[in-house]
């Protein structure tokens, strides 16, 4: 059987995602803080929501959530043969890299909704 990874695009976000999972993403959302200047969890976890909405803070917070979650997959022994994503999912399979933990945040950059990037 072949095993597909489907990352999710913007929309998806939620306060709170990822809650029940801190101590096993914690590793990455700090990665991703520390290249972003801010507290990415705690953004995540309490919010204020209108921020969390806005979309140059939602690509960082879903690419996080995503890499977090292919992580805890790949050191659980998972694989996968294909992998997909859905409007900012598409970033994802993009950068793998990231996602099969070769290389860091600092090292990639953050999209911006006016097409350009920031490091």
């Amino acid at each position: 059987m072949k095993t597909a990874f489907l990352f999710p695009g913007q929309g998806s976000q939620a306060q709170g995602m990822l809650g029940e999972s801190a101590d096993a993403v914690a590793e990455t959302f700090d990665e991703a803080s520390e290249a972003l200047g801010y507290d990415l969890w705690s953004l995540v976890q309490e919010g204020p929501v209108e921020q969390l909405n806005q979309t140059e803070f939602t690509q960082p917070a879903l690419l996080t959530a995503s890499i977090a979650l292919w992580r805890l997959w790949t050191q659980a022994g998972g694989t996968a043969e294909f992998l997909a994503g859905h409007s900012l999912g598409e970033y994802r399979p993009k950068k793998r890299p990231v996602n099969a933990g070769r290389r860091s945040f600092g090292g990639w950059w953050y999209g911006r909704c006016d097409g350009t990037t920031r490091r």
